[in-house]
């Protein structure tokens, strides 16, 4: 079976492993394109991140309902600093270093909005006008977490396969 590639003929791998330039060129574009989605997933879960803070504010009750502007201002540094490192750093630490940062907010986001005893647990919360945008922030984020730990362990696997051999 023969695609084609930028004008030229893509053949299948050959049962001694060799794959052809084009294939190559194609796997390239691949990794490309997986790294550009690893990388938007960090300004994609800070927006949310920032939406999700300012919800919470308003469904909780009266002592803990202030936005607080220290921990946005915080998550606003960290997630710039990991988007700097991570778009600086090859392709391995880049998916190891999202990888990470998303497994630790997934972890604690699990914990305080599913497990946990808080006000703020998705099953507890006091029913209002901000509940349901509330429960669709939480969900938002846990999506954009798994996806974006897929994206890093994508890319930081990516580079440990075998090296392509290009057949002439």
């Amino acid at each position: 079976m023969k695609k084609k590639c930028n004008g030229a003929a893509l053949r299948s791998v050959r049962p001694n492993g060799v794959q052809t330039a084009c294939s190559e060129a194609l796997k390239g574009h691949f990794m490309k394109s997986l790294r550009i989605y690893g990388l938007l997933a960090i300004p994609a879960h800070w927006i949310i991140a920032v939406w999700h803070l300012l919800l919470m504010a308003k469904i909780l009750p009266a002592p803990d309902n202030n936005v607080n502007w220290l921990a946005i201002g915080l998550l606003t540094l960290l997630h710039c600093a990991v988007l700097v490192v991570c778009w600086k750093l090859s392709d391995r630490y880049t998916g190891l270093i999202l990888c990470v940062f998303l497994l630790v907010a997934l972890g604690s986001g699990i914990y305080e909005h599913f497990l946990g005893p808080g006000l703020n647990n998705v099953f507890r919360v006091a029913s209002g006008d901000w509940t349901a945008a509330f429960r669709a922030s939480v969900f938002l984020l846990v999506v954009v977490e798994i996806l974006g730990c897929w994206f890093g362990i994508r890319l930081s696997r990516e580079n440990r396969e075998t090296k392509i051999k290009v057949a002439y």
